[in-house]
């Protein structure tokens, strides 16, 4: 099984008022494209997919470190590529294991787009992981009149940058972060209850850094989610 799209999306012109001037900065068109397959049988479900987006006139926003105004401009043809796959294999009837994973390069164009020089020319795009992918483990026992579900989720991201300047400090390098859960459920099923770690180890990430405070020379970190326990309770109504 397969498929296939090939839409556009557009972003509207940028009006960039600075001191009296006003710049009018050209609209955003991207082409996106992407193909995908699809496999099943008796115990594995597959996807694949490979995707690829064409940006004209890239609109690309930054504070100038001198003045702290904020400026908009637009770059020259800058690409998205990238594949996605997963697969999952049932080993038996009570185990089954998923993996994921995606890679991506989405990268500036070399000039603006009248010809001139980009300081970011070549740069990855915020928030973009070159490599991203998870490992998931889910094992179901029975035990006399009770069900126990037990899901372990492993996940890595590579690094990422939070600015077009790729500066360093305005990162985050990569790391790896697991989940893990035990439900316990009665034959009837009608009720259950979980015990669960999200972050189990506790890592330190950041989600986002630089925005509004990064033009005065303060960037705002957003610090991703710490280690989280808990119990929660699901019923049939």
């Amino acid at each position: 099984m397969s498929s296939k799209n090939t839409p556009e999306g557009r972003r509207s012109p940028v009006v960039d008022p600075n001191f009296g001037v006003t710049i009018v900065t050209a609209a955003e068109k991207v082409d996106s494209y992407d193909v995908g397959l699809k496999y099943f049988s008796d115990r594995v479900y597959a996807t694949l997919s490979v995707f690829a987006s064409n940006y004209t006139v890239y609109q690309q926003s930054f504070t100038d470190a001198v003045t702290l105004q904020s400026n908009t401009i637009t770059v020259g043809d800058s690409k998205m590529y990238g594949v996605e796959g997963t697969v999952s294999y049932d080993i038996d009837e009570t185990l089954n294991v998923n993996v994921s994973l995606g890679l991506l390069d989405a990268t500036f164009a070399d000039t603006a787009d009248d010809g001139s020089a980009f300081d970011y020319a070549g740069n990855n795009f915020r928030l973009a992981p070159e490599v991203s992918g998870a490992v998931s483990v889910n094992k179901t026992v029975s035990l006399a009149d009770w069900i126990v579900d037990v899901n372990w989720l492993t996940a890595y991201q590579s690094e990422v940058f939070f600015e077009s300047s790729n500066y360093p400090g305005l990162s985050q390098p990569a790391y790896w972060m697991s989940d893990a859960s035990i439900k316990l459920s009665p034959a009837s099923n009608h009720w259950s209850v979980e015990v669960f770690a999200d972050n189990v180890f506790d890592k330190e990430y950041l989600i986002d850094a630089g925005n509004t405070g990064g033009g005065l020379g303060i960037p705002t970190f957003v610090r991703g989610t710490p280690m989280i326990a808990g119990l929660r309770l699901y019923a049939e109504m």
